[in-house]
C-alpha cells in the first residue's frame, strides 16, 4: 500500500534570519514534489493554526540556533513527524544539539558534526535555489562586466588574503567586493573606501554579479563567536549557488569536500596561495574559451545534482521512514476555559458582562473548569489575577508599569499571560474584556497554539471611548464618520495627538485576524465593527449570539391601574441617559405615572431620592441580578435611554420576560432589538421631549399597552440554556483538531511579540508630536480637566515634563 503524501509545515526558526530565501527556494521544491499533497511556509503566529487545521504530518524546521523549542514542540507532536536542517554547523553545533531533542531526524550542513547528533543525524549540504540563481553562462560574444568578485563577511581570514592579492592584481581589472562586517570582527584593513566594500545583495543580484564575472572568488569562514569550531567541513551555499549562476569560482583548496560536489579543473578552480590564486585567475581571465567551458560544466552540474529539489527529496526519503506517532488530540475529560475580563461581581461596580459570565460559568456544565482572568482596576494598576470558577485566587502577578489604556504590548504582561496558560494547561481563551489588559495577550494565545474567542461587549476594539461618546458628550456617530474627527474627538477629549487612531486600529485589526471566533451580541455591533476592520468582514468564522438571560415564561400581564409605573432597570449613569431623565422628570411630576429605580445611581444623581423634589420617584436602590425585586414585577412600563449604542443591553430581555413594556432609544442594539409599536417603544437618543410624549402616550392609551404586551414573546431574546449549548459547540468545534495542552513542567520560551513579526513604533497607539499647550487663556477649572485627561493618557513622567516645559516658557 502506497503510503500517504505529505502535508508539510514548513518553518524558519529564526524570525531576522538572513538565509530566509534558502527557506523560500526549499517551499518551492516541495510544492513542486511530486509526493507533497500540501505545503504552508508558516510564520510564528499561525504555525500551530496551520498545522491543526491542514492536518499536517511533518514539520520541517529550518535553521535551529534560535528556535522556539516551545512552539517546535508543540509543532512536532501535533504533525507527528519533525525534522530540523540546521545551517550553521558547526559553529552553533552545542545550541542544535540542545534542540534535537524536540524532532526526529536533524539534517545537517556539516559533515563532521553528523556524529555529535547520533543516529539522528544526517549529512545534507545547502544547495543553489532555481527561483534565485539559476542563470546559464553567458556566451563568449558578450563582455564580462568584471574581472573579480567577492561578497562575504569580513571574517580574519579573508580580511587577509584580500589585503595581499588586491596589491598585485593588474590595475586594468575591474574588482567589485563586498565585505560587510559586524561589532565583533576586527577591521579589514583594506585600502578602499567603506562605500565600496560595505554593501550587501539580495540573491537575485548575487547571481547576476557572478555571471557577468570572469571569477568569483569563494574563501572559507574561519571564525566562531559561541565557542564552537572556528571551520566547517563543508562547503557553504555560496559554492553551489555560484555555479548555479553561471560562473567560474576559484575556491581556496583548505576548504574541505569542494571535490565531492565538482570536478577540480574542469568544474572548479582550487588554488593554495595567493601567488597560486593570482597565477590562475590571471589565466582565466585571458582564456575566455578555458573560462566558458569551466562555467558550463559547474552550471550543469549544479542543475542535476544541486539544487533544493535534490535536497528534499533527500529529507522526503528519510521522512517517509519515520514512524508517525498518534498525535494527542483533546479527549473528553474536562477542558480549561479561560475567561479574560476586566471585572467579577464579588468587587462591585458590575455590569451585565459580569452578571452574564457569573451566569454562563454554570451552565457551561461539569466538563468545563473555567478560571477567569481579570486585572486589579484600583490603586496603580499593576497586578493581574487568575481566579477560580468561585473567584477564589489561585495566582497573582505583579508588573512594574501601571496599565493604561494607551498600551498595545507589554512584554512583562504577556509573559504572564503565557504562564498563565501554560501552568493551568488552559485549552481555550474568551477575550470577553480588554479593559485592563494589553490586547497583544491574543498572540501569546495564538503564538501557543491555544484556540481564542472574542466578544463585543462594548466599543473598545473600535475606539478607546468604548462607548463611543465624544468630546461633545454624545454619540459620535461611528462608522459613519471619518479617522480624521476621530482625531478631532480624541485630542478635544484626551489630548491624544492626530494619527493616533489610524495607528490603534491598524494594531487592532491584525488582533481580530488572529482570533479564532468573533462574538457580537447583534448585527449592529458586528456591523460597526465590520465596517471599520477588514480582518472583522472578512473572518472566517463570525457569529452573532445574543447575551442570555435565565430561563423563563414571558409573564403575560393586562391593565394596569393608575399611576403608571415606570421601571428604570439597572445602573443610571450619563451614558445611560441619567442626564435626559433628569431634565425630564420635572416635566412629569405631575402626571399620573410613577417611577422605580432598580440598581446603582451614580451620584450625580443621588438627587432622585428626595421626595420633596421628586415626589413621583423611588429609588429602591441594587438588587441581585439573579433574584430581580418584586416591585419590578408590579410595573408596566420600563426606561431604556442610553444615548450610546448599546451592544445588547440585559436589562432590556429582563424586562420582556416579566411582560413590562419598553420605552427605549433608537440607538445601537436598542433601536435594533424593539419594533416600535409592535413590542415596544423607540424615542430619539437625547431628546427629552420624545421620552415625555411616548410616556403621555402609553399613560393614556391603555389599549396600545395590551397591544405591546400581547407583542413580547420568549423569541425576543436569549435565554441560558439555548445560549450555553450555541457557545459550548462553538468551542468544541474549535477543539475538536486541536491537541491536548503540552505539560506544565515542559520548558516554555518566552518570545517577545517583536520577534513574532509584531513591529511597532512605541508600546503606545498614542502618537507623540506638538502638544498644544494646556495651561492657558482658558479658566483654571478648564486647565485643570485638560490636565487631568493628559495624565491619564500619558501618566505622570510626561505631564511633569509638560508642567516644567510651560512654566519655562512662561518665564
Amino acid at each position: 500500500m502506497k503510503p500517504p503524501k505529505f502535508r508539510i509545515l514548513l518553518y524558519d526558526t529564526k524570525y531576522r534570519n538572513p538565509n530566509h530565501y534558502i527557506c523560500l527556494a526549499i517551499l518551492g521544491a516541495l510544492k513542486r514534489h511530486p509526493d507533497v499533497e500540501f505545503v504552508a511556509k508558516a510564520d510564528p503566529l499561525n504555525a500551530m493554526s496551520i498545522a491543526i487545521e491542514q492536518r499536517c504530518n511533518l514539520f520541517i524546521a529550518f535553521d535551529g540556533e534560535e528556535l522556539n523549542t516551545s512552539l517546535c514542540a508543540q509543532l512536532a507532536r501535533v504533525c507527528g513527524r519533525a525534522v530540523l536542517w540546521v545551517t550553521e554547523d558547526p559553529y552553533e553545533l552545542s545550541v542544535n544539539v540542545r534542540n534535537a531533542k524536540l524532532f526526529d531526524l536533524i539534517f545537517t550542513n556539516d559533515s563532521s558534526s553528523v556524529a555529535a547528533y547520533g543516529l539522528k543525524g544526517v549529512h545534507l549540504p545547502l544547495a543553489g535555489a532555481v527561483e534565485f540563481h539559476s542563470i546559464a553562462p553567458l556566451p563568449p560574444t558578450q563582455a564580462l562586466r568584471y574581472e573579480l568578485f567577492f561578497a562575504g563577511t569580513a571574517w580574519p581570514n579573508r580580511s587577509t588574503f584580500l589585503r595581499s592579492v588586491l596589491k598585485h592584481i593588474p590595475t586594468e581589472w575591474n574588482c567589485k567586493i563586498a565585505l560587510p562586517t559586524n561589532p565583533f570582527l576586527p577591521t579589514h584593513g583594506l585600502d578602499l573606501p567603506e562605500s565600496s566594500l560595505l554593501w550587501r545583495t539580495s540573491p537575485i543580484d548575487f547571481a547576476r554579479f557572478v555571471n557577468r564575472s570572469a571569477i568569483t572568488l569563494m574563501l572559507p569562514r574561519v571564525f566562531s563567536a559561541s565557542g564552537g569550531r572556528e571551520y566547517a567541513e563543508t562547503p557553504p551555499p555560496r559554492l553551489f549557488e555560484a555555479a548555479l549562476a553561471g560562473g567560474v569560482q576559484m575556491v581556496h583548496d583548505s576548504l574541505a569536500e569542494v571535490d565531492q560536489s565538482f570536478r577540480p579543473g574542469q568544474e572548479i578552480v582550487l588554488f593554495s596561495s595567493e601567488q597560486d590564486f593570482l597565477e590562475k585567475a590571471t589565466g582565466l581571465v585571458n582564456d575566455r574559451s578555458y573560462r566558458n567551458a569551466i562555467a558550463e560544466a559547474a552550471y550543469s552540474r549544479a542543475r542535476e545534482f544541486h539544487t533544493y529539489d535534490n535536497r528534499v527529496n533527500a529529507i522526503l526519503d528519510k521522512a517517509i521512514g519515520i514512524p508517525a506517532k498518534q498525535v494527542q488530540r483533546q479527549s473528553i475529560a474536562r477542558k480549561t476555559l479561560l475567561f479574560v475580563t476586566h471585572n467579577i461581581p464579588s468587587r462591585g461596580n458590575f455590569g451585565g458582562v459580569e452578571v452574564y459570565l457569573d451566569r454562563l460559568k454554570g451552565a457551561l456544565g461539569a466538563d468545563w473548569n473555567v478560571l477567569f482572568y481579570a486585572p486589579d482596576m484600583t490603586g496603580r494598576q499593576q497586578s493581574a489575577h487568575v481566579l477560580s470558577c468561585d473567584y477564589d485566587e489561585i495566582q497573582h502577578y505583579t508588573f512594574s508599569q501601571s496599565y493604561s489604556p494607551a498600551l498595545l504590548t507589554c512584554e512583562e504582561r504577556e509573559r504572564a499571560f503565557r504562564q498563565v496558560l501554560h501552568e493551568q494547561r488552559v485549552d481555550f481563551v474568551h477575550f470577553h474584556h480588554f479593559i485592563g489588559h494589553v490586547p497583544s495577550l491574543v498572540y501569546v494565545a495564538a503564538q501557543m497554539g491555544v484556540s481564542t474567542a472574542f466578544t463585543a461587549h462594548d466599543y473598545f476594539g473600535v475606539c478607546n471611548e468604548f462607548n463611543l461618546i465624544s468630546f461633545k458628550n454624545e454619540f459620535c456617530g461611528a462608522p459613519d464618520v471619518s479617522i480624521s474627527q476621530c482625531d478631532t474627538c480624541l485630542w478635544n477629549k484626551r489630548h491624544i495627538a492626530s494619527g493616533s487612531q489610524a495607528q490603534r486600529r491598524a494594531f487592532w485589526d491584525d488582533i481580530f485576524r488572529h482570533v479564532n471566533l468573533l462574538v457580537f451580541n447583534t448585527e449592529y455591533s458586528r456591523d460597526t465593527y465590520a465596517r471599520i476592520y477588514p480582518a472583522v468582514r472578512q473572518h472566517p468564522r463570525l457569529r452573532v449570539l445574543p447575551v442570555p438571560i435565565p430561563d423563563g415564561e414571558v409573564r403575560h400581564k393586562s391593565g394596569y391601574t393608575t399611576p403608571l409605573k415606570i421601571a428604570l432597570l439597572g445602573n443610571v449613569t450619563f451614558q445611560k441617559g441619567g442626564e435626559v431623565l433628569a431634565r425630564a422628570l420635572p416635566m412629569l411630576a405631575a402626571a399620573p405615572v410613577e417611577f422605580h429605580i432598580f440598581g446603582r445611581v451614580d451620584a450625580q444623581y443621588a438627587g432622585f431620592a428626595n421626595r420633596d423634589k421628586h415626589p413621583n420617584v423611588v429609588v429602591h436602590g441594587a438588587y441581585t441580578p439573579n433574584a430581580l425585586p418584586n416591585a419590578l414585577r408590579e410595573c408596566d412600563v420600563s426606561l431604556h435611554i442610553s444615548i450610546w449604542p448599546e451592544t445588547y443591553c440585559l436589562t432590556l430581555s429582563e424586562a420582556w420576560q416579566l411582560g413590562i413594556v419598553p420605552i427605549v432609544t433608537d440607538i445601537g442594539a436598542l433601536g435594533e432589538r424593539v419594533r416600535h409599536m409592535v413590542n415596544g417603544l423607540k424615542v430619539r437618543p437625547d431628546s427629552e421631549g420624545s421620552l415625555i410624549d411616548a410616556i403621555y402616550l402609553l399613560q393614556n392609551s391603555p389599549d396600545l399597552l395590551d397591544s405591546l404586551r400581547a407583542g413580547i414573546s420568549s423569541m425576543l431574546f436569549s435565554e441560558l440554556r439555548n445560549h450555553s449549548a450555541e457557545i459550548r459547540a462553538e468551542y468544541c468545534e474549535l477543539l475538536a483538531t486541536a491537541p491536548a495542552p503540552i505539560t506544565s513542567t515542559a520548558d516554555i520560551t518566552h518570545t517577545p511579540i517583536r520577534e513574532l513579526g509584531i513591529v511597532l513604533q512605541s508600546a503606545s497607539w498614542q502618537r507623540g508630536g506638538p502638544v498644544q499647550p494646556i495651561i492657558g487663556r482658558s479658566s483654571y477649572l478648564e486647565q485643570a480637566k485638560r490636565l487631568r485627561y493628559f495624565y491619564r493618557s500619558n501618566g505622570m513622567g510626561p505631564t511633569l515634563r509638560l508642567l516644567a516645559n510651560r512654566i519655562r516658557i512662561r518665564r
